[in-house]
């Protein structure tokens, strides 16, 4: 269910970061190498998500990254994203410890 949330609202966010950038359908088209009908597609929900090699030359050219583009939420938690960069410095072994005493903890509250 909230795949499907997250598909249906690209194309809100493309329209959105097309139009914030002062493009029309067919100026991102041009930029990007397809017909404005495939970005209608996209905008409308016809076609879900472009295909891979799409997506990064769109964020380029409307100026977002693609995590925005994709509507992924990074933390914005600066001292649990630390914690997390730490985590990954560990060896493998280390870091299932921790995945495994996070996944207990989890457990623990639920």
């Amino acid at each position: 269910m909230k795949q499907q949330s997250t598909i249906k609202d690209f194309g809100k966010r493309l329209a959105r970061a097309r139009k914030t950038q002062g493009f029309t359908q067919q100026q991102l088209a041009d930029a990007i190498g397809v017909s404005r009908r495939i970005i209608s597609y996209y905008e409308n929900g016809e076609t879900p998500y472009p295909p891979a090699h799409l997506l990064k030359p769109l964020a380029e050219t409307l100026k977002i990254s693609l995590d925005d583009l994709m509507g992924v939420k990074i933390s914005k938690n600066k001292k649990l994203l630390e914690k997390i960069k730490q985590i990954e410095t560990l060896s493998k072994k280390e870091q299932k410890e921790v995945i495994k005493l996070i996944d207990n903890f989890i457990a623990d509250k639920k």
